[in-house]
């Protein structure tokens, strides 16, 4: 069936947020997914994964995370990641879980969304966004984070920011990690750690053999046209495992 696409204008703490959802045409109640964009915003490369995600049989919403310097404001992938901290402007670990605790309950009060908790996933920031929310937010359940960044460091446009790692103790619904052999955002010290502080919690961890940071996303230029897909079943398939 085609996929309905809205972009809506959801309520937050401190303003307005644009979220964009994906749902098959029918009217049978399914499972929501929150899938969080990475450093470079809602790009329509993002986008394309959610309605993919959405085919799957799952309700998806892709929120503004960046809402507070803009609607929809989105970066050159290509840039420095010094010449992108500008769209960071206004973050904070606890307005990301206001965010998404509000979004989590306008999906959860939608008569198209089943009952029950929501899942999240994100790449790179938005797998560290992901991890908040299934650490420390409220109505979200199972988690799949891609290369997520900076879990056990504040963020680097808000020095104020608490590692999110600290809040490990609060993952109670099954989690999966990718972390890229090769990223050097997540060296192997890095992953050794995360697996530490999450060692009592239902999380499973796989290092991806001979991959790049992005080696999930199809526009990314650390694609991988083998792992990528094989991963992004395993997420499927997770999915709909816990959901």
């Amino acid at each position: 069936m085609p996929i309905i696409e809205e972009e809506i204008d959801l309520a937050v703490a401190d303003g307005t947020m644009a979220v964009v959802t994906f749902r098959d045409m029918d009217s049978v109640p399914r499972p929501a997914i929150v899938l969080v964009c990475d450093a470079n915003g809602l790009l329509p490369a993002t986008l394309d994964i959610a309605r993919g995600l959405a085919a799957e049989g799952f309700v998806v919403a892709s929120p503004d995370v960046y809402h507070h310097v803009g609607r929809m404001q989105t970066t050159d992938p290509s840039l420095p990641s010094a010449d992108k901290m500008w769209i960071r402007e206004g973050m904070t670990n606890e307005g990301h879980l206001l965010d998404m605790n509000a979004l989590a309950a306008h999906l959860q009060a939608q008569d198209y969304v089943r009952d029950g908790l929501v899942g999240v996933t994100g790449f790179c920031l938005g797998g560290r966004i992901a991890f908040l929310a299934a650490s420390r937010g409220e109505g979200f359940g199972p988690s799949v984070l891609f290369y997520p960044t900076r879990l056990h460091e504040p963020d680097p446009a808000n020095a104020e920011t608490a590692p999110p790692l600290m809040f490990a103790g609060g993952v109670t619904s099954p989690m999966l990690i990718f972390f890229p052999e090769l990223d050097a955002q997540n060296p192997p010290d890095n992953i050794a750690a995360i697996n530490q502080a999450l060692r009592a919690a239902p999380t499973e961890s796989v290092v991806v053999p001979n991959a790049q940071h992005g080696f999930a996303q199809p526009a990314s230029a650390g694609y991988h046209a083998i792992e990528g897909p094989i991963a992004w079943q395993r997420c499927v398939d997770f999915f709909v495992e816990h959901l």
